[in-house]
């Protein structure tokens, strides 16, 4: 799967978990190479609260996605990043902040 395609996944995941008129939604994702932790979250009226739960194929589909961009964008010579926000707006623009092992998340 291209990159396109990867991004396009989580993009629907957030569509699935947050409701119509949502002005930003976002999953914030901790990743090692065999197990993640997930939070879908939506911004509604300005706040931050939890989206609803992923049906479970689309989890699994985000897992994968997540770890395929990961291997993607490994660098030589560093470390896989471990942490990401994945930031969609309603207009489809989105933003991916990583971050690397012993480093803040830059979101």
């Amino acid at each position: 799967m291209d990159q396109t395609a990867l991004y396009q996944t989580l993009a629907k995941a957030l569509i699935v978990t947050c409701p119509e008129g949502f002005e930003e939604a976002r999953i914030d994702a901790e990743l090692e190479s065999d197990w993640s932790q997930k939070s879908y979250l939506c911004k509604i009226n300005g706040e931050w609260s939890k989206g609803q739960s992923a049906p479970a194929d689309t989890d699994f589909d985000v897992d994968d996605a997540l770890h395929d961009l990961r291997d993607m964008m490994k660098q030589d010579g560093r470390p896989a990043w471990n942490r990401c926000s994945f930031s969609l707006k309603p207009d489809g623009t989105f933003t991916i902040d990583v971050a690397y092992p012993d480093e803040e998340a830059s979101a």
